[in-house]
């Protein structure tokens, strides 16, 4: 009878252990992966795996690395070859040469990630920067499309933008800087205008201002997904366009995140 402890089957022939209970490749007992001591090394090693190992290693072709006879790490990779993988998070392709990721997810211009449309942080500004436009920009921040339709800053630096304050106010800012809003219709930031009219509605002074717009998320509308947080997509200034419905006079507005690309020129009205 099979050796096996609670086992009643008949042994076969020149063994001690029925066929459930004997080696794939020999007479004796089982002791892992359905082989003996002696043979258990012919099996994947992949913990919860019964298929025989590919021949010259210790992983079936499954759970071995695609580039050797190792076992996987990551990616269908050993640790050694894992790096030729794209390292998207949830990407299994092959990187191109002399990058860590693949066509699909490296930036158009280098070797390096996407940080956003289709770039790296560092080539992102060669795309027009209408929100779900990706486009390259033309001479500017906008791509041909967005250039006519947005009248923005076509040299992508610098522009004259006013802001209306009070007396009071107006001296402070001139002796230390502008002090950003916490909050408002666009966030957090300076709120200017490049219309003199809009900056009338804000008190008795008015400030000309040197402003380095940046990155300028154009926002249109109402609850557009970057009203608030265009900053932490990656934008400096936002511009809501004249006309789009946002601002009650019709007038265009500006906030800009940082006031060190504030320039206080003089005032205009006093």
């Amino acid at each position: 009878m099979c050796q096996e402890f609670d086992c009643n089957d008949l042994a076969v022939a020149q063994s001690s252990f029925c066929n459930q209970h004997r080696c794939r490749f020999c007479t004796a007992g089982i002791w892992q992966k359905g082989c003996c001591r002696t043979h258990s090394d012919k099996m994947c090693q992949q913990f919860d795996c019964n298929d025989l190992a590919v021949a010259q290693g210790n992983f079936c072709n499954q759970h071995r690395c695609r580039f050797c006879t190792a076992g996987i790490w990551q990616k269908g990779c050993c640790r050694t070859h894992s790096d030729k993988m794209c390292q998207e998070f949830d990407c299994n392709d092959l990187a191109v040469a002399q990058s860590s990721f693949c066509n699909q997810h490296r930036c158009r211009f280098c070797t390096a990630g996407i940080w956003q449309k289709g770039c790296c942080r560092t080539h992102s500004d060669k795309m027009c920067q209408e929100f779900d436009c990706n486009d390259l920009a033309e001479g500017g921040i906008f791509c041909r499309t967005h250039n006519s339709c947005s009248g923005y800053n076509p040299d992508g630096r610098f522009l004259t933008m006013y802001h209306g304050t009070s007396r009071t106010a107006a001296a402070q800012i001139e002796l230390h800087g502008f002090c950003p809003s916490s909050d408002g219709m666009l966030g957090a930031g300076v709120y200017l205008s490049r219309n003199l009219n809009k900056a009338r509605n804000y008190g008795p002074v008015i400030l000309e201002c040197k402003v380095l717009v940046g990155k300028v998320a154009r926002i249109d509308r109402q609850g557009h997904p970057l009203q608030k947080t265009w900053h932490d997509a990656g934008f400096d200034t936002a511009w809501v366009p004249p006309g789009c419905g946002m601002v009650a006079s019709g007038l265009e507005e500006d906030c800009v995140y940082e006031p060190a690309r504030i320039q206080v020129l003089g005032r205009v009205m006093a």
